[in-house]
This record gives C-alpha cells, sequence and structure tokens, in this order.
C-alpha cells in the first residue's frame, strides 16, 4: 500500500517508484530500503540478512532495509 494522490492504494511491486510512502504492518516483507517516517515500537526481522536472531526496534528516520519483515 502506498500513499497516491492523497489516497491509500495498493499496487503491485513493479509500480513502485522513488519517494512513495509506504503503509507497511506486521507479516510484510520489505522490497526496497526506506526510511521509517512514523512508526510507534516497530520491530524488525533482520535475521536474512545481519543473520540477528532477535528483532531490531525501530524509531522515526531510522533505516529500513530491503529483505526484512516488520514484525
Amino acid at each position: 500500500n502506498v500513499l497516491r494522490n492523497g489516497k491509500v492504494k495498493e499496487i503491485t511491486i513493479e509500480e513502485m517508484v522513488k519517494d512513495d510512502i509506504l503503509f507497511l504492518s506486521t507479516g510484510q516483507q520489505i522490497l526496497a530500503d526506506c526510511t521509517l517516517i512514523h512508526g510507534n515500537e516497530l520491530e524488525v526481522d533482520e535475521s536474512m540478512l545481519t543473520g540477528e536472531a532477535d528483532p531490531v526496534n525501530k524509531k522515526a528516520e531510522d533505516d529500513l532495509l530491503s529483505g526484512s519483515f516488520i514484525v
């Protein structure tokens, strides 16, 4: 889901473009490197990328890595 023309719209991966604002929820994979704009107590599973078994807490302005999952 992305914000387009002031509305939340579901798109395919191929339709995603630079500067899209993504709406992510539990269980979703992050499909592109991005920066968290807003989130409260967001935890991300980066184990496929870093090998770290524990979820990583993220806050506004933190980077989110492609291939990780929202928990």
